[in-house]
């Protein structure tokens, strides 16, 4: 079946699998509901860097975990990604919100969708099942790295027999043209990726107990978010949901260009998280920046940060505000040039890298278990 165009689908507010950025999402907030970030978040989570560089855009029902948060009641937090291919800098700022607000949940669900990742991908970028599993392995590892704790993973093809017969009802719920409506494709693998993360979303409200839930997200997965809402209320006869809360996070751009989403499938476009050094260097020192023609015109009028993918790249890694906002003060006011740019966050990203990648390799043996175990996630 042929699948609406990416460009068109952005410009709706759809489209989850694409890789336009959040620019393209304008009627997400337009007309779909998502709501800014209010000053109480602001002041609740200040000290989490990724809010306090803004790179947090929007939310939805987040209220309910500010209030969760402020009565010590439960809530649930779920987010996770489907492995077709290598961590890279783009999934690390979702795992930094998952990390970081992981602290205030109850319980916490990293769903590895294996399942997911075969099933709405074309046979030339995952092949097979096994392919999407020895790419779980990479992920696992890297989200271990990071921070994700190791009881909270999650492999969706481990699941018990109850998930997956949920995700069969969720399909009875939602028909033919909401569901090309919304997700912008009419492809039958597409559908049931989106029946799975749907489940993904909900299920844990089933196997243990209902609880407000806190999805973040890239603003891409919009669509599967309403989704979820929508099936939610109208299981409200057999199944109890508590409120689904998301938020939001702004896209690592692509090194190419801020109007694309970090990529590893498009050559040039993103940074592993197993790069080397020399690639870092490699990438970086080609990347598309917002400084102008000359040097003398950049002394002069300055650049863009808002145009240049490695200041939007800093400002995801480095964690120090003051720091954040004096470097990108130099480049927007002409006291520092594109390359000194580079060779600051080249240095940044390196010096992570290297620490990064030693838990990485700690961290594989609990990814190969869980991939190869043979029990159930539950």
């Amino acid at each position: 079946m042929a699948q609406i165009q990416d460009d068109a689908a952005f410009s709706e507010g759809k489209n989850p699998w694409g890789n336009a950025s959040v620019g393209k999402y304008s009627k997400v907030f337009s007309q779909f509901g998502v709501l800014p970030i209010n000053d109480e978040m602001k002041r609740t989570f200040s000290d989490f860097h990724l809010l306090r560089n803004g790179l947090c855009l929007g939310q939805r029902d987040f209220g309910t975990i500010l209030d969760a948060i402020k009565e010590k009641k439960e809530f649930n937090i779920v987010t996770g990604f489907s492995p077709s291919g290598p961590f890279h800098f783009g999934h690390k700022a979702i795992i930094d919100s998952y990390v970081y607000f992981r602290k205030y949940a109850k319980r916490g669900y990293f769903i590895i969708s294996d399942v997911d990742a075969y099933v709405s991908r074309p046979d030339s970028k995952v092949a097979s099942l096994k392919q999407a599993d020895e790419y779980a392995i990479n992920n696992i590892a890297n989200a271990i790295a990071l921070g994700v704790p190791e009881k909270d993973i999650i492999l969706q093809s481990k699941q018990p027999t109850k998930f997956f017969i949920f995700s069969h009802e969720i399909s009875k719920k939602l028909t033919l043209n909401t569901m090309k409506a919304t997700l912008g494709h009419d492809s039958l693998g597409k559908f049931s990726a989106a029946y799975l993360q749907i489940s993904d979303i909900l299920f844990p409200q089933i196997k243990d107990s209902p609880a407000p839930t806190l999805i973040p997200v890239g603003i891409e997965q919009d669509p599967i978010i309403r989704l979820a809402r929508d099936v939610a209320s109208r299981f409200s006869k057999i199944y109890k949901f508590d409120p689904i809360a998301t938020l939001y996070l702004s896209h690592v751009p692509s090194l190419k260009s801020v109007d694309m989403k970090m990529s590893k499938g498009v050559a040039g476009s993103g940074i592993s998280l197993m790069e080397s050094k020399k690639d870092v260097e490699y990438l970086l020192q080609r990347a598309f920046t917002g400084g102008r023609n000359t040097v003398a015109e950049q002394r002069k009028f300055g650049a863009n940060p808002d145009l240049c993918t490695v200041c939007i790249l800093y400002r995801f890694i480095n964690k120090d505000p003051k720091e954040v906002e004096a470097v990108l003060d130099k480049e927007h006011n002409g006291q520092q040039l594109c390359g000194d740019m580079k060779v600051i966050v080249t240095e940044l990203v390196n010096k992570f890298l290297a620490e990064h990648q030693e838990k990485y390799e700690k961290a594989l043996d609990a990814a190969i278990n869980i991939v190869n175990s043979k029990s159930k996630n539950y």
